[in-house]
């Protein structure tokens, strides 16, 4: 992930709501409008309520977006779990590179009413426009009780997805009420087996038995060492972002792609830039894997996981330990070699 980037679309999204009055005034003159969460006002377009630039980003979607038979659309109210959705969904469709034959999927997730105005409104103050007055509770609780919040009304949020769950016959998208799944942030916490099963099945993608022993379920659900796996890397994520000068993220996959970038990003994050010397002489090249008889870490790599899988035929030894202890190393390599030490030997000094 490019923090920088990130950083700066959040930027220029935050830029976006502050012109949204000035820019879209034209467009907003015949909408109902209400007070708004974080710009001045929100705008009810279609029944719901949308900031200027969101109506523009519906009215685009409705205009350019076209559902593929392979997607896969998640569904929330505003802070409903849609990160944590997001991530369990991605986590199991690619346990192997197969692609779905079925139709387009829609997973809709409904989180407690209450949860969902505290946490909507702990959100939106931060984003809200320094300019503008303080944002009560009170106001926020009024506001959404008549409907008006970002994508609002709530319910009809809700109840639109819940009535094709159940296949209303006056809803002509509803003739395969399968291709939709209602589940609750509440079912979730409690009880996150059942809904991961659920949630794979629903897509086509069951565990298997081999999967259940394996503990992928667990996986899912976030038992695996250390600590659940989401929470793991968005603790440092937020890290990152938080103190850029003292933790720095990277992904596997961008280290793949260009890792001369990854490294000198590296590099300088740890005060140990490369200087233009050991450009020249093939630092950042040997890092990069451009050496003799291959990249230095598959070159390691490929025989430490072999010691791994065949113990008895390779054994990986360090050059760091045989110089820190060297008669450790000598006996573990006589054992493996199937020449260990006898007692003579060691009581004569022979190691």
């Amino acid at each position: 992930m490019d923090i920088s980037r990130s950083h700066c679309s959040q930027c220029e999204h935050n830029d976006e709501y502050k012109k949204d009055d000035q820019t879209d005034s034209d467009m907003v003159t015949t909408l109902s409008k209400e007070k708004g969460w974080i710009t001045e006002y929100l705008y009810q377009y279609k029944s719901f309520w949308f900031t200027p630039a969101a109506i523009r980003g519906v009215e685009k979607a409705q205009q350019c977006f076209k559902v593929q038979p392979t997607d896969i659309l998640l569904s929330t109210f505003p802070k409903s779990g849609t990160t944590w959705f997001k991530a369990l969904i991605f986590s199991f469709m690619n346990r192997d590179p197969s692609v779905m034959s079925s139709c387009c999927k829609i997973v809709y997730v409904f989180r407690e009413t209450k949860d969902v105005l505290v946490s909507n409104w702990h959100h939106m103050t931060k984003l809200r426009q320094k300019e503008l007055p303080s944002f009560p509770i009170e106001d926020v609780f009024d506001l959404f009780c008549k409907g008006v919040s970002h994508y609002g009304p709530f319910w009809d949020h809700i109840l639109g997805y819940w009535k094709e769950t159940l296949g209303y016959p006056d809803k002509a998208s509803l003739e395969n009420p399968e291709s939709v799944l209602f589940l609750t942030y509440e079912d979730m916490k409690k009880d996150p087996i059942v809904c991961i099963t659920k949630l794979a099945k629903f897509f086509g993608k069951p565990f298997s038995l081999e999967e259940k022993r394996e503990g992928v379920v667990l996986f899912c659900k976030g038992a695996s060492h250390f600590r659940p796996f989401w929470d793991h890397i968005l603790g440092y994520w937020k890290a990152s972002l938080e103190n850029p000068e003292s933790v720095l993220l990277l992904t596997y996959e961008d280290m793949k792609k260009d890792q001369i970038v990854c490294i000198t990003k590296l590099a300088k994050f740890l005060g140990k830039p490369f200087s233009l010397e050991e450009k020249r002489e093939g630092v950042v090249l040997f890092c990069k894997g451009a050496s003799h008889f291959r990249p230095f870490w598959d070159h390691i790599l490929g025989y430490w996981k072999a010691s791994l899988e065949n113990p008895e035929s390779v054994i990986f030894l360090t050059y760091e330990d045989m110089k820190k202890d060297p008669i450790v190393c000598i006996t573990k390599l006589a054992k493996f070699l199937g020449k260990p030490f006898s007692l003579e030997e060691k009581r004569e000094g022979v190691v």
